[in-house]
C-alpha cells in the first residue's frame, strides 16, 4: 500500500513495504519516502537521527527579498512524517553537514563568502531556531563539526589545502558570534602548518596539528585559548599522514595513516596509539601489505609481481611499501575493543583534445576496496579483512561509500550503493570472515508492477541497530500504465 499526502507543493509518498525481503542477503526495505525530483526545492539532504528518525533538509528553488526558504521535514523511524518546519535564510548559504547531539540536530549551512547559518531543530518540542553570522574569510572549509557546552567547533581550511590557511572555527550557538583561531609555529608559513582533526574531549577543544613533519596536540579552551600544545612524534621513523582522536573510559585514543617516508597523501600503513599525558603511551604501526588480502583487488598478474617483490624485500632484511590513498572513517568503539574502516581510491584522468592540442583534465576518483581492522586497547591487531570496491560512480571529492555497523549478535554488517546496485557484506566479529556476501538491483517500490529503470547518486548512511538508509534518484516506470516518474527517494534497509 502506498499512501500519498500533499504538504503544500511537495508529494510525499510514504511506503511501508515490509513483504519484500533480500532473502539472500538478509535485508529488508521497511519503508520509503519519494519526493518529485522537478518539485519545488532544491537541494535535498537526507540525515539519519540515530533512533530519534530521520530528516530531510531542502532550499526554495526561488528566492524573495533576498531570502530563500529552508524546509526540514521530520520523519519517524518508520519514514512517517511528523514535521514540517520552513526558516528564511539568506540566499547564499547551502547546505554542508549536520550535528546531532542531545537530541537537537544541528543543520549547517555555509557560503564561500564567509557567510554561515545553524539551524537547530529540537527533535523533543519540534521547534527550530536559527543563528548566522559572517567570517571574515573566502573559499573556507566545515570539517569535524562537533558540538558541546553551547558551542560548534570545527576546522577549516581557506583556500586550497596544502596551499591555503588552517583554522579552528568556534560558533557561539546562543547568540551566533564566530571566531577563527589560528595555531602558529615560530618558522613556519601557515601553509606549512595543517589541521588534522579538531574534537571536544573533557570540555577543551583537542585539536591535532601537523607542523612540518611533527604532529601536535594542542588543547584550548572553549573560547579558543590556547591551554598547551605537545609533541607527539619526536624520534618517530614513520610520518603520520592522518589522524583521529576518541575517547574509550578515560583513556585517549589516536588512530589514522602513516607513510615511512615523508609526502603528501599516499600512506603506507595504519596506526593504532593511546595517548597519555605528554606523549604516546604505545604506537603500532601496520604496513598494508600485512593486511590479510589487502592486494585482492588486484589481477593475479599484478598480485603476483607485488609478492615476489615483497619476498625479495624480505630477504634483504628490508620492508616493501606500497603507496595508496585510504581516506578513514571515525573509530567504532565496543567493548574493550576498536574498529577502524578504510576506503583506498586513486585519482583518475583524461585527454582531451581541442584539435590543435591535447591536454590532461582531472576525471575523478576510482574507489578500489575497502580496510577493516579490529584492535584491542594495547593496539594489537586482532584480525583484519579486506573486500574490492568497484563503484562506477567517480567522484570529483573524496567520499565514504561504504557504511558500517556492529550488530548485537556480534556481526559486522557494511553496506554501499551503486547506481542501481546495493551491495552488502556481513563479517563475524570473531575473525572477520565473511557471513554473507550479496548485491541486489534496487527495484523497490511497493508495486510489483513498477521497474526502477535508472538510479544515480546511490548514497549509504548507517542509522541505527541494523538499519540503513539508502537514497538517491531514481526512474520509475509503471508497466501498466506506461508512465514514468523522476523521483528524489529515501529506502530503510533492515538487515538481519
Amino acid at each position: 500500500m502506498i499512501m500519498k499526502r500533499n504538504f503544500g507543493n511537495v508529494i510525499v509518498a510514504v511506503s511501508l513495504i515490509l513483504s519484500l525481503a533480500w532473502s539472500k542477503a538478509g535485508a529488508q526495505v521497511t519503508a520509503r519516502v519519494e519526493y518529485p525530483y522537478d518539485g519545488d526545492y532544491t537541494g535535498r539532504y537526507m540525515i539519519p537521527l540515530d533512533d530519534i528518525g530521520a530528516m530531510s533538509v531542502a532550499f526554495s528553488k526561488h528566492s524573495k527579498g533576498g531570502k530563500n526558504i529552508f524546509m526540514e521535514d521530520f520523519y519517524s523511524t518508520d519514514l512517517k512524517l511528523l514535521k514540517t518546519d520552513s526558516l528564511a535564510v539568506d540566499r547564499q548559504l547551502g547546505y554542508y553537514d549536520n550535528v546531532l547531539k542531545d537530541g537537537v540536530n544541528y543543520s549547517l549551512l555555509t557560503s564561500k563568502r564567509g557567510a554561515y547559518g545553524v539551524v537547530a531543530f529540537d527533535t523533543r518540542s519540534r521547534q527550530s531556531r536559527m543563528v548566522s553570522g559572517q567570517f571574515k574569510v573566502k573559499n573556507w572549509s566545515l570539517e569535524y563539526p562537533k558540538v558541546d557546552e553551547d558551542r560548534l567547533v570545527f576546522c577549516s581550511t581557506e583556500g586550497k589545502r596544502g596551499r591555503g590557511k588552517d583554522h579552528v572555527g568556534i560558533i557561539n550557538l546562543l547568540t551566533g558570534e564566530g571566531r577563527m583561531v589560528d595555531i602558529r609555529f615560530k618558522g613556519l608559513r601557515p601553509h606549512d602548518v595543517e589541521l588534522l582533526e579538531s574534537t571536544i574531549i573533557d570540555g577543551k577543544i583537542q585539536v591535532m596539528v601537523k607542523a612540518k613533519e611533527d604532529i601536535y596536540l594542542v588543547r584550548l579552551d572553549m573560547d579558543g585559548r590556547e591551554l598547551e600544545r605537545l609533541c607527539l612524534t619526536e624520534n618517530l621513523d614513520e610520518h603520520i599522514l592522518t589522524a583521529s582522536v576518541s575517547k574509550a573510559g578515560s583513556a585517549l585514543f589516536v588512530t589514522g595513516t602513516y607513510a615511512k617516508r615523508e609526502r603528501r597523501g599516499a600512506a603506507n600503513g595504519i596506526f593504532f596509539a593511546r595517548l597519555g599525558r605528554e606523549h604516546f603511551d604505545f604506537i603500532r604501526f601496520y604496513n598494508f601489505l600485512d593486511l590479510t588480502n589487502f592486494t585482492g583487488y588486484m589481477s593475479d598478474r599484478k598480485k603476483a609481481k607485488v609478492e615476489r617483490r615483497k619476498a625479495k624485500a624480505e630477504k634483504n632484511d628490508k620492508e616493501m611499501f606500497l603507496d595508496y590513498l585510504l581516506t578513514s572513517h571515525d573509530i567504532i568503539e565496543q567493548g574493550d575493543c576498536y574498529y577502524y574502516l578504510g576506503e583506498a581510491y586513486y585519482p583518475t584522468y583524461s585527454t582531451m583534445n581541442n584539435g590543435r592540442s591535447a591536454y590532461t583534465v582531472f576525471s575523478g576518483y576510482a574507489y578500489t576496496h575497502a580496510v577493516i581492522v579490529k584492535f584491542d586497547r594495547q593496539g594489537n591487531r586482532l584480525w583484519d579483512c579486506c573486500f574490492p570496491m568497484k563503484p562506477s560512480e567517480k567522484p570529483y571529492y573524496v567520499k565514504h561509500f561504504v557504511t558500517m555497523s556492529l550488530s548485537p549478535s556480534g556481526q559486522i554488517l557494511c553496506l554501499y550503493g551503486d547506481g542501481k546496485q546495493l551491495v552488502s557484506k556481513i563479517f563475524s566479529d570473531s575473525d572477520g570472515s565473511v557471513v554473507k556476501d550479496r548485491q541486489k538491483e534496487l527495484l523497490e517500490t511497493d508495486d510489483d508492477r513498477e521497474d526502477v529503470k535508472k538510479a544515480g547518486l546511490t548514497n549509504t548512511l548507517h542509522w541505527y541497530d541494523n538499519n540503513f538508509m539508502v537514497f538517491g534518484n531514481q526512474v520509475v516506470k509503471n508497466h501498466a500504465t506506461g508512465e514514468r516518474r523522476r523521483v528524489i527517494y529515501i529506502n530503510k534497509y533492515t538487515m538481519e
